[in-house]
């Protein structure tokens, strides 16, 4: 048995925290009564909420409360469902039930509270067969449905479950909002093998696709820039986001760098022929060569003696483009990395 529940059922008393079953008295009673609860499919048990020293019978009479609280139970699936709307950005990740990977983190959070029942708003039912409890499960500490003393007997015959004593008082605590923490036994110390972060992060993947956030803004980019997102179904969506692929830091640093370098490269190119065409001008060396063999090449034809030009000519262009002070080398080199420094998505990637 889960060690919230206690193992000593008793079957003649109401206590405060008692786990009741969705009988068809009870649900009579309540549609009758209060039929947005009594319907409400999602509220799959009760919780008795009164205090226990409230609910005692003194000789068979009936217990001194004008009425018994109760709060509904529903399946801890609804419960995550409804607050990870508050993490969501988009209707898709809504209806596909996608969380970004932040998200997941800061809604895991809430969830390692709830497995300790840290959460003033709920307390966690964890689902047990020796109490008939078949789901993992909260209690909606916000919600209470009032119903007339007189219910006793009905609620008692619908009992299942009941907590032990420090979980009664914790309850207590909660519903009335002291936020002192009653010592109670938590999820770490009964299941050591599987800690409360791991336990939190299992249910919240059996109940959401957990998505990169990058992936997630990487995909909804390229839909917009298609014009596909906005006549785009949910569930199409988030399955292109799903299935999107991204690049790794090094691959995006290339591409980028490739980028900056083409957008760059007219201008490093005018700096580089400027350079080259001046060093050229003024090349002693290569104007000796081309003088020796114009003078040695006279009793050649014109075709072999523009072919030894040429040939000289490369040769010295080769020299000079290897000359690193000529080109300019140093200055280039720190020209192209400022460029890469300097550019907003080359410093998101690095970071």
């Amino acid at each position: 048995m889960h060690y919230v529940y206690d193992d000593k059922f008793d079957g003649i008393t109401l206590m405060q925290g008692d786990v009741l079953n969705k009988t068809e008295e009870l649900t009579e009673i309540l549609t009758a009564n209060h039929p947005n609860f009594g319907s409400n499919l999602d509220n799959i048990l009760f919780m008795v909420l009164t205090q226990s020293c409230d609910l005692v019978r003194r000789d068979g009479a009936a217990p001194v409360c004008p009425c018994i609280a109760l709060s509904p139970v529903r399946p801890i699936e609804t419960i995550l469902v409804r607050e990870a709307t508050r993490f969501q950005e988009h209707a898709w990740q809504t209806d596909g039930r996608a969380l970004g990977k932040k998200s997941s983190d800061r809604l895991a959070q809430l969830v390692q509270r709830l497995l300790d029942n840290n959460e003033d708003s709920y307390f966690y039912l964890h689902a047990d067969a020796e109490c008939q409890i078949y789901e993992n499960c909260c209690a909606i500490l916000t919600l209470s449905i009032p119903l007339e003393a007189h219910c006793y007997e009905i609620c008692l015959k619908a009992k299942i479950a009941q907590l032990k004593e420090t979980f009664q008082a914790k309850l207590g605590a909660l519903i009335g909002k002291v936020y002192n923490r009653v010592g109670t036994v938590e999820w770490d110390t009964h299941f050591p093998g599987k800690n409360v972060r791991t336990a939190a992060s299992e249910l919240l993947k059996g109940v959401f696709t957990i998505l990169d956030d990058e992936r997630i803004k990487e995909g909804i980019d390229d839909l917009k820039a298609a014009g596909n997102y906005e006549n785009m179904k949910s569930l199409e969506i988030l399955k292109y986001v799903h299935d999107k692929q991204i690049a790794t830091r090094s691959q995006k640093f290339k591409n980028r760098a490739e980028k900056v370098l083409l957008d760059g490269f007219n201008e490093l190119s005018k700096v580089i022929k400027g350079h080259l065409k001046t060093a050229f001008k003024k090349d002693e060396v290569l104007k000796e060569k081309l003088t020796q063999t114009i003078v040695n090449g006279k009793e050649l034809g014109i075709s072999e003696l523009i072919n030894q030009v040429i040939n000289e000519a490369a040769w010295r262009i080769d020299d000079l483009a290897s000359d690193p002070g000529l080109l300019g080398r140093d200055a280039i080199v720190k020209t192209v990395l400022a460029a890469f420094m300097q550019d907003a998505v080359i410093k998101s990637i690095l970071k």
